[in-house]
C-alpha cells in the first residue's frame, strides 16, 4: 500500500564530475577524481596509521568522521578491518559520522559500483535515508557498528566519547565554514581519547591552529595525487588504553528489558546472571503472540519523538539479523488518526525530515513502510544458549546489598548469587524496599484477544492501529490493547473483550456474524510506565544524598546539571523500566544504551536526551514543587 506523500525531503543537489560526485550546494567534490578509494585510504586509513594501532588495540575502536558523504571512509575502513586477522584487530570497531544530508541509494550505487569493495553490498543492503536524529547500523554480528549522526556538525558537540582516531573530511573550510569552526574543534579536543590521532585532506593554517589548541601535534605528509601535502596530528601528553576486566552483572527481570540488557553486556565481554521469578522467560507483556513496531511521533521537538526515531530504527534494522527474530513480518503499517494526530505528524515529517520509506502522510491516515509485528518473547530467546549469560528461572530475588565491593542477592531460602553490577529490570517490581518507593512506576493492564479471521472485513495483510490495533495471524486477528490504569483483579476478564471490539472500526467488523467475545482466548499483560511516559535508565540515585546535594549545590533546571558526586547514586546500580507499550521500539536501543553507559563508551542516543532519561529526574521535580504537588503515582 502507498500513499501519497506531500513533504519534500531535504536532500543534497548533487551531479557527476567526471569521475567524481560534485556538490551544487557547497561547490566541491566529494572525493578526488583520481580515484576516491585510493585517496581515502592514503589520507584516512594511512594517515591515522590504523594497521599498526589496531594490532596493539584493546576490545574497542573508536572512529569518529566529520561528513560521512558517499559512505566511502566507512566501506573502506570496514573492510580493511574484516581482512585482517582478529589477533591483527580490535575485537569491536565504532564508526561514528555525522552527515547534515544523505544522500539516496541510487547514487551511492553509481559511486561505490565503481570501486569494487567487498564490504560495499553489505553496507547498501543495511543502507536507507533516515531522518535527522542519531541512528545505528550494526554489521558481522555486531563487531562493527556505524552511529550515523543526521544534522548539523555542531551537533558533535552533544556526543561523548572517547574517540581514538579522527576523519575530518568535510568540505573544505573556504566552502563549508560551519563544518571547521571552532566549536567543531572543541568538540574534537572534549572527545578525543587517549592517544587520539586526526587525519585531514587540508593543511589550512586555520586547521592547524585550531587543533594545537585542543593540544594535538600537527605534522604535514605527503598528500595524495595532484595534492602535495595533507594534515595528520596526534594528542600530546596521554597514556594508551588500558585493558578492561570484564566484570560479572546480575539482572533482576526476564522480559524484553532483562534479557537485551543481558545480551548487550555479554557481547561486550560481561558475565551476566540473568534472574526471573517466573518459570519462563517473557512470562509478561512480553508474552503475547504479536507486538507492532511503530514510533509514537509528535510535532514538537521532543525527546519522547527523537527517542522513538531512534529506537524504531535500530529495532527494524537490527530485529532479524541481530536478534535472529526471523519470523519479523515487515507489512508496514496503516495508522489511523484524528485530525489532532494528523498535525503532530505533518509537523513530526516536516521537523525531522521523515523520508517517505518512514512515514507517508495523506489525510488522516499515515503509513509506516519499515513497520510491522513480530513475536516480543523472540527478543529474549537468544540469551538463552548465550556463552556468557546463565539464566535463573524461577528464582524470586527478595532482598540485594551492597557487601564486601558486590551485590549480594538473596531470596526466600537465602543467598542467591553475587555481582559487581546489579541492574533492575523488573518493570513496577524495582519499586518495592524503602529505598525505591519513590520511583514513579505504574502498573497498566493490556488484555488483547484472539478473534477469528472470519470476523472481520476488509482485512488487510499488515497491522492497522487506531483506537485499538489488530495484527493478522493467519486464522486469527489479535486484536488489543486495553489500557488500564485502575483494574480490581489481575487475571484475563472476558467482559474486556467487548471494549476493544466496541473501539474497532466499522469498516472491518463483520456486520452480519458477530464473535462470542466473551469465548474467545486472550492475554493479559502487565507495562510499567512513568508519568511522563518516559522510560527510566541509568544509575539509580540515592534519594537523600542525592536530594541534598542538588539542593546545597545545583539548584538546577536543566538535566545536564544533575548531581554527578558518587555518594549520590548507589554503587553499580542500575535501572531499565518505564518502557510501557513501546518495548519493541525502545528495548533494543535502550539496553545497548546502559550497557555503553556501564562500559563508558560512546553512547546510542545523544548525551542530552540520555539526561532525560535519568531516574533523578523526578527526585528534582519534586524539590520543584510544595509537598502536596508531588507527582508520584
Amino acid at each position: 500500500m502507498a500513499l501519497p506523500f506531500s513533504v519534500a525531503m531535504n536532500n543534497p543537489e548533487v551531479s557527476f564530475s567526471g569521475n567524481s560526485l560534485y556538490s551544487e550546494e557547497f561547490g566541491d567534490i566529494y572525493y578526488s577524481r583520481e580515484g576516491g578509494c585510493a585517496e581515502k585510504r592514503h589520507v584516512f586509513m594511512e594517515g591515522n596509521a590504523l594497521l599498526s594501532r589496531w594490532s596493539a588495540a584493546p576490545d574497542l575502536f573508536v572512529i569518529a568522521e566529520l561528513g560521512f558523504g558517499t559512505g566511502l571512509n566507512f566501506i573502506l575502513t570496514a573492510d580493511l578491518y574484516l581482512s585482517l586477522p582478529q589477533h591483527q584487530r580490535p575485537s569491536r570497531l565504532v564508526f561514528m559520522s555525522v552527515e547534515k544530508k544523505l544522500l539516496p541509494k541510487h547514487l551511492l550505487l553509481q559511486v561505490l559500483d565503481a570501486c569494487a569493495i567487498p564490504f560495499a553490498e553489505n553496507f547498501l543492503g543495511r543502507y536507507k535515508l533516515m531522518p535527522n536524529g542519531l541512528h545505528s547500523i550494526f554489521f558481522d554480528e555486531g563487531r562493527i557498528e556505524l552511529r550515523l549522526l543526521v544534522g548539523e556538525a555542531e551537533q558533535l558537540l552533544s556526543w561523548n566519547g572517547p574517540v581514538d582516531a579522527w576523519y575530518l573530511d568535510g568540505f573544505s573550510p573556504q566552502k563549508n565554514p560551519e563544518m571547521w569552526s571552532e566549536s567543531v574543534f572543541k568538540a574534537v579536543g572534549k572527545l578525543s581519547g587517549p592517544n587520539a590521532t586526526v587525519a585531514t585532506y587540508t593543511v589550512s593554517a586555520m586547521v592547524r591552529d585550531s587543533l594545537q589548541s585542543q593540544g594535538f601535534i600537527t605534522e604535514k605528509v605527503p598528500g595524495f595525487g595532484r595534492k602535495k601535502e595533507m594534515l595528520v596530528a596526534r594528542r600530546e601528553g596521554t597514556q594508551p588504553h588500558a585493558l578492561r576486566k570484564p566484570k560479572t552483572v546480575a539482572i533482576i527481570g526476564g522480559g524484553i528489558a532483562g534479557c537485551l540488557s543481558a545480551r548487550a553486556l555479554a557481547r561486550r565481554g560481561y558475565h551476566v546472571h540473568l534472574f526471573e521469578a517466573r518459570g519462563e522467560l517473557s512470562a509478561e507483556g512480553s508474552g503475547n503472540r504479536a507486538g507492532i513496531i511503530h514510533p509514537h511521533m509528535s510535532g514538537d521537538d521532543s525527546v519522547m519523538t527523537r527517542l522513538n526515531a531512534s529506537g524504531y530504527s535500530f529495532t527494524v534494522n537490527h530485529v532479524r539479523d541481530e536478534y535472529g527474530c526471523r519470523e519479523f513480518q515487515q507489512t508496514g503499517l496503516l495508522n489511523i488518526q484524528t485530525e489532532e494526530d494528523e498535525v503532530r505528524m505533518h509537523k513530526a515529517i516536516t521537523r525531522y525530515n521523515f523520508p517517505p520509506t518512514f512515514i507517508e502522510a495523506d489525510g488522516c491516515n499515515s503509513w509506516l513502510g519499515f513497520s510491522g509485528f513480530a513475536r516480543p518473547s523472540c527478543f529474549c530467546e537468544s540469551v538463552v544458549t548465550h556463552p556468557r549469560i546463565s539464566i535463573h528461572l524461577g528464582e524470586r530475588v527478595e532482598n540485594f546489598e551492597y557487601r564486601g565491593g558486590g551485590w549480594e542477592l538473596a531470596g526466600a531460602n537465602g543467598i542467591l548469587g553475587r555481582a559487581e553490577i546489579l541492574i533492575l529490570a523488573n518493570a513496577a517490581a524495582a519499586r518495592r524496599g524503602k529505598d525505591f518507593s519513590w520511583l514513579p512506576l505504574r502498573e497498566i493492564k493490556g488484555q488483547v484477544v484472539y478473534v477469528p479471521s472470519r470476523y472481520f472485513q476488509n482485512l488487510t495483510g499488515f497491522p492497522v492501529s487506531s483506537k485499538v490495533y489488530t495484527i493478522p495471524l493467519g486464522s486469527e486477528v489479535l486484536l488489543g490493547a486495553t489500557f488500564e490504569k485502575e483494574f480490581e483483579h489481575r487475571d484475563y476478564d472476558e467482559q474486556k473483550n467487548f471494549e476493544l471490539w466496541e473501539k474497532l472500526g466499522e469498516d472491518y467488523k463483520a456486520q452480519t456474524d458477530l464473535p462470542d467475545l466473551a469465548s474467545l482466548p486472550g492475554r493479559v499483560g502487565f507495562r510499567a510506565v512513568t508519568y511522563d511516559r518516559l522510560p527510566l535508565v541509568g544509575r539509580l540515585p540515592r534519594e537523600e544524598s542525592y536530594s541534598s546535594e542538588y539542593t546545597a549545590n545545583l539548584k538546577a533546571r536543566r538535566p545536564s546539571d544533575y548531581p554527578d558526586s558518587p555518594e549520590s547514586y548507589f554503587p553499580d546500580l542500575y535501572i531499565l523500566s518505564g518502557l510501557g507499550a513501546r518495548g519493541l521500539v525502545y528495548g533494543p536501543l535502550l539496553a545497548e544504551q546502559l550497557a555503553a553507559d556501564i562500559a563508558d563508551e560512546p553512547y546510542y542516543i545523544l548525551p542530552a536526551d540520555y539526561a532525560f532519561l535519568n531516574p533523578g529526574r523526578f527526585l528534582i521535580r519534586n524539590l520543584r514543587r510544595q509537598p502536596t504537588e508531588q507527582i508520584f503515582f
